[in-house]
Formats: C-alpha cells, structure tokens, sequence
C-alpha cells in the first residue's frame, strides 16, 4: 500500500536556486490546484538575509519553506529541504485513501 510518493531534485548549493526552483514550482502548483492550502516560508533566525546565511541555517534544521496544495485524492507538499546540508526541492504526494486504510488497519490492531 503506498501512502506516499516523493520527487527529490538534485541537490543545490545555492540558496538563490532553491528559492528559484521552490518559486517556480509553486507558481504552477498554483496555477494548476489554486492556493495552497497552507504555506510557511521562515527563518527562525532573522538575520538570515545572504545566500550563505540562508543555507546554513536550512542545513541547521531553522528553516520551514513549504506549501502544500490540495490534489482530487490527497495532498501536495512542496519543501525546501535538506539532508545533512545536502539541500533539495521536494514534491511529495499523499494518497488520503490509503492513508485512511493504513490509519484504519492500526486501529484495528490497537
């Protein structure tokens, strides 16, 4: 049963291509399911204000960047993010039917 599905894009090194990317696909997330749904795109840190600066702190775990946009039969989360400080682009597809049925099969179990 798959639940989810996820595009990760190669990695980045700059914060100005993230951004780029993220905007870029947002913009026709949006113009494909309309607003997203929900959106945060924040620093914890508010002098992150250079490329450089950006970077470290998404690498540090002190950035959210995402939006997700409500799709026929789930929902679409798109992120900035990172593993390690390896930074990428995802896309990432929940399916709501067979979440309901993996949710459902736990409790049953319980």
């Amino acid at each position: 049963m798959i639940c989810k599905v996820a595009v990760i894009f190669p990695k980045m090194d700059k914060w100005g291509d993230l951004e780029s990317c993220y905007l870029n696909y947002k913009s026709m997330l949006s113009e494909k399911y309309g607003e997203p749904t929900k959106c945060v795109e924040e620093f914890q840190n508010e002098y992150a204000d250079d490329d450089n600066s950006k970077l470290y702190e998404l690498g540090m775990d002190r950035c959210k960047y995402y939006s997700v946009f409500p799709g026929n039969n789930g929902d679409i989360q798109l992120e900035i993010t990172h593993q390690d400080f390896d930074c990428n682009v995802m896309i990432s597809y929940f399916d709501k039917a067979n979440q309901d049925k993996l949710r459902q099969q736990i409790m049953d179990d319980l």
